[in-house]
């Protein structure tokens, strides 16, 4: 069985993390490789216990998630 991500998978782990800032009442959501994802609230940072530590793959697939397919081709271009 083959376990590599999908767009649509990328699509609902960042729902439930959009989720999450929501239920938190976080500003700020982070996502860095080799970091668990991060919430800033009221000004302190707290990582998401319960979430795996990302890796590049996931931190691609969430740009992925974020820009449309011309901007993301340019983002991995430009490195910006």
């Amino acid at each position: 069985m083959d376990s590599t991500p999908t767009a649509s998978n990328f699509d609902a782990r960042l729902a439930a993390l959009l989720e999450t800032v929501l239920q938190e009442g976080a500003s700020d959501l982070h996502l860095s490789v080799a970091k668990r994802p991060t919430l800033r609230v009221t000004g302190s940072l707290s990582e998401l216990l319960r979430e795996a530590v990302l890796t590049p793959d996931d931190t691609k697939g969430f740009l992925q998630t974020l820009l449309p397919g011309e901007r993301f081709q340019e983002f991995l271009k430009n490195q910006e």
